[in-house]
């Protein structure tokens, strides 16, 4: 009898690990970019996966070398253009993010290379007691996007999470990678010249290499970029883990090695768990800023880490800084009532195993 308490035990132990990893988080923001450089995840050591993601030359030919240079150092390897987002039903999109750095959702850069996370876009906008700007198209929010972490974002930290993988996005401080990837073209062709905000309307698509234009016109159509009253711009996202799609891992060639231990969603995107419900006045305290000067503060090296861009706001004109982030009281609370619960699961499999009881 003992022996099939303890396996009870060692069952609502694993549950309650599997309920952790389903954790959401609300009120960050997200932006985009496109750079074309080597990501920090197509270098070795970097998180725990099963190798380094894919990289590519102009034509998507995969450069098999995880030592190639990037060619934002002058090198030949570079973004695949296959790292772009696509649409996989109405409500449901596919892509590819640089992570933050730090902040209480627990993103910390190289050690989210691989892992896959489901973002909801919500209806927040940005200083809602103030200018009211930004965030999701109303066609937007509600819809559902799986991002696989490739990148790390230095100037990605607090409660800005992601930086999305968009083409003509805005090629932030490296401005060169793009240009030597795909020869015969500029290096506004790439971002309609506009560094820190990339194309405002979808004619600018035009201008990129035709590998990378489905990604661009996604963005306009599906992401809605400024397609009405300033929205999308910079959209606020709720977000938890899941395990990567195989159609995404397919694409970049890695997985993180713990990728079972989440939860899987559907193609129809219906969470075995909702995420919380916030009124957008709950996104009153980051403010992403719209100025240029957030880009990394170190000038590019040789070094394997690149970094992406910074946020692409384009409203309004004034400077804004971003406050510390600050976790939400029902996520803290959740969490600490699942360690306790894990804590006195073990207690018990212990005597189980010591007492016979």
């Amino acid at each position: 009898m003992h022996r099939t308490r303890c396996v009870l035990l060692l069952f609502l132990l694993a549950e309650d690990s599997v309920a952790s990893s389903s954790e959401w988080f609300t009120g960050t923001w997200t932006t985009g970019y496109w750079d074309c450089c080597k990501p920090s995840c197509a270098w070795a050591d970097k998180g725990n996966v099963t190798n380094p993601m894919h990289v590519c030359d102009a034509d998507g030919n995969i450069i098999e070398d995880i030592n190639s240079v990037s060619v934002c150092d002058a090198g030949v390897a570079g973004t695949c253009p296959s790292n772009q987002p696509w649409m996989v039903r109405d409500n449901l999109s596919y892509g590819f993010a640089a992570a933050a750095v730090s902040g209480d959702h627990g993103l910390t850069g190289d050690d989210n290379c691989g892992q896959c996370y489901q973002l909801i876009f919500t209806s927040g906008k940005h200083d809602p007691d103030g200018d009211n700007w930004g965030g999701a198209h109303p066609d937007l929010a509600g819809k559902s996007m799986v991002i696989q972490v490739t990148n790390i974002g230095y100037d990605v930290s607090g409660d800005h999470s992601f930086d999305i993988l968009i083409p003509a996005a805005g090629q932030g401080y490296y401005t060169t990678g793009c240009s030597i990837q795909f020869s015969g073209y500029s290096s506004e062709n790439f971002d309609c010249g506009n560094n820190y905000g990339g194309c405002d309307d979808v004619s600018g698509c035009a201008e990129l290499p035709a590998a990378l234009r489905s990604g661009c016109e996604w963005r306009f159509e599906w992401y809605k970029w400024l397609t009405a009253d300033g929205q999308t711009n910079n959209p606020y996202v709720d977000f938890r883990r899941v395990q990567c799609p195989k159609n995404i891992t397919d694409v970049s060639g890695f997985q993180a090695k713990d990728d079972s231990e989440y939860p899987a969603v559907s193609d129809d995107m219906s969470p075995t768990t909702a995420p919380p419900t916030l009124s957008p006045a709950a996104h009153s305290t980051a403010f992403p800023s719209t100025s240029p000067t957030l880009s990394p503060t170190a000038p590019p090296t040789s070094s394997p880490t690149q970094f992406p861009t910074t946020p692409q706001t384009l409203s309004p004109s004034t400077l804004r800084t971003s406050p510390s982030s600050t976790s939400t009281p029902t996520s803290a609370a959740s969490e600490s009532v699942r360690c306790a619960r894990i804590i006195f699961k073990l207690i018990l499999w212990t005597v189980c195993l010591f007492f016979k009881f």
